[in-house]
């Protein structure tokens, strides 16, 4: 079945009541931010093939509830939960109670829990006794249950409550959520907001993306971008290649430079349990993305410092040329100001980084409500490089994020920047090469590697003086990891003397790849640091540990370039443990 892009204002027209579509805050140009409240709840699900996924928790109801009053009382100008979780009867009371209503010109995307047919289809009759009810656009094939994102907002008049279900597309392709299969009743309408105004928004929901009709082709055939794109999902493999192919599609065309695309998972642990099977939650990855043209590392950097304590991460797509801010793991609700895709104004550089975490919330020990918090991600390192990091290595044990991700730059040979970059070899999409802390699980066995070679080039260090390459004999075994802001290429420095005496040290996966390093590394320090570049790594069909550029052993002073001899004596094997 084909779908199609219905804009609301069609809806309401068609429903007699075209004078109720509202100015909405997120279309207009009164502002350059969207002010954008999503929640990443967690928890139980229970899920059958004839109700769909609904929540088990007794807190939940209570935190969604909340969350409305969060949602007013920051004037977030949109409010998005993920796929399954809005509960159907909270909306039902929202129809009652004008105190969990949205304000005039926000809106609410809820995307709600899972319901047999017939009791949606009465939930609808219900609420339009208090609200204008839609029914949804379009064609529709019913079958067991719903999967429904209700876009709830007051119309134009101030007092009117409008609610419009949208029904999903396309089951899941998951084989844990096999309840959707043909029990899943499909829409074939996406509503779209906004579409008189300089900027739209839409949502597709979960395993939307896998629908064949579903491409960047069907947002862009007007030829223009200033899209909004909103993905809730309940979601084990947030970054399987089918989720990634339409952000793929979108941000490979032109259009897509004015293009927001926003995902909303559930939680790390949330699990759902189904008659035959369960699915558990460990990756959320809920993420804001947008383009971004020219340098980012130095001029992002307050604001990914800003941000990342009320739990927001930040990692930079190279391919795409796309900025990634990604969310906690952890269950919150995360109020973040978004650079509209078309800000038409001169402020449009409010926030120069596209997205800033304001608030986080979480839930208080009752379960009962949000209250606002920190939300830092684990610093923890790798327990091997904890254990290996000691004496004049535990520079990476006191460091701040912003440092490790300088230092384990230096130690891996990519940089500072090729921390905060989408790994090209990383197993997966969307993988963080970030060693300075844990993100999900998914990004785990690249840290975890990336760890293992730091915890190498610390036992290559440690060998007897006489026994260390050329590049480091000067310093007769008596230095320390650190940094230093006048020599921004070195990781290692004397105990005691000038720092212009320090050394990059660097450790490879291969010899090949340590020789590859090492030119790349002299390139960028330039002529006069060359002979202070030491890469380390293993002899290819041995357990011997080498170490490029070359150096002789000989010097007269520190700064002397050494002549290049063969260097692979002293290798020792404990240094590829």
């Amino acid at each position: 079945m084909s779908i199609a892009l219905i804009p609301i204002e069609t809806v309401l027209e068609q429903a007699g009541c075209r004078d109720l579509v509202p100015s909405f805050s997120f279309a207009d140009t009164a502002s350059p931010l969207i002010r954008l409240l999503r929640l990443q709840c967690g928890g139980r699900l229970n899920a059958d093939d004839r109700q769909g996924p609904q929540t088990a928790d007794d807190s939940h109801y209570g935190l969604c509830k909340d969350a409305l009053r969060v949602a007013r009382e920051t004037e977030a100008d949109v409010l998005l939960t993920p796929e399954y979780s809005f509960p159907l009867e909270l909306i039902g009371e929202m129809a009652a109670d004008p105190r969990l209503q949205p304000p005039p010109g926000k809106l609410w995307c809820l995307a709600c829990q899972g319901e047999e047919r017939s009791r949606f289809l009465d939930r609808l009759g219900g609420w339009g006794e208090r609200a204008r009810v839609f029914r949804p656009a379009g064609n529709v094939v019913w079958r067991d249950f719903v999967c429904a994102l209700v876009y709830a907002f007051m119309g134009s008049d101030g007092h009117t409550l409008c609610i419009a279900p949208q029904l999903k597309l396309h089951a899941s392709g998951d084989p844990e959520l096999y309840c959707e299969g043909d029990a899943l009743s499909r829409g074939s309408a996406v509503y779209t907001f906004g579409s008189e105004r300089a900027n739209r928004l839409c949502s597709i929901i979960c395993a939307d993306a896998f629908h064949p009709d579903m491409n960047a082709g069907l947002l862009f055939n007007e030829g223009a971008g200033d899209w909004i794109v909103l993905h809730p999902q309940l979601n084990k493999r947030p970054r399987h290649s089918y989720m990634v192919r339409l952000r793929d599609a979108i941000f490979s065309r032109t259009e897509g430079r004015r293009t927001v695309y926003v995902t909303a998972n559930w939680a790390e642990s949330t699990e759902v349990r189904l008659p035959q099977s369960s699915l558990e939650i460990a990756a959320p990855w809920s993420c804001v993305y947008m383009k971004h043209s020219g340098e980012w590392l130095s001029s992002l950097r307050t604001a990914r410092n800003d941000s990342m304590p009320k739990g927001l991460g930040f990692a930079y797509w190279d391919e795409a040329k796309v900025k990634v801010w990604y969310a906690h793991k952890r269950e919150h609700l995360q109020l973040v100001a978004i650079e509209k895709p078309n800000p038409a104004t001169v402020e449009a550089n409010a926030v120069p980084a596209g997205a800033k975490a304001l608030r986080v919330y979480v839930p208080d020990e009752q379960r009962r409500e949000w209250r606002e918090a920190d939300l830092p991600f684990d610093d923890r390192l790798p327990d091997p490089l904890t254990a290996a990091a000691t004496g004049s290595f535990d520079f990476p044990l006191r460091a701040s994020i912003e440092k490790r991700d300088r230092f384990f730059g230096l130690c891996l040979g990519h940089g500072e920047d090729g921390q905060l970059r989408f790994a090209a070899d990383g197993g997966g999409r969307e993988i963080s090469m970030r060693l300075g802390l844990h993100i999900d699980d998914d990004c785990e066995p690249l840290r975890n590697e990336d760890a293992d070679r730091v915890g190498k080039l610390i036992d290559c260090l440690r060998a007897e003086s006489e026994r260390l390459p050329g590049q480091l004999r000067h310093l007769e075994g008596r230095f320390r990891f650190r940094l230093a802001d006048d020599y921004p290429h070195f990781n290692l420095f004397p105990d005691e003397g000038e720092e212009r005496d320090g050394v990059w040290v660097a450790y490879a996966r291969t010899e090949h790849k340590a020789q590859e390093m090492a030119v790349q590394l002299c390139r960028r320090v330039g002529k006069d640091y060359e002979h202070q570049v030491c890469v380390f790594s293993t002899k290819t069909g041995s357990h011997e540990t080498v170490a490029y550029p070359v150096r002789s052993v000989e010097y007269t002073s520190p700064a002397k370039v050494r002549t290049s001899v063969e260097f692979t004596d002293g290798g020792n094997r404990a240094w590829n443990r």
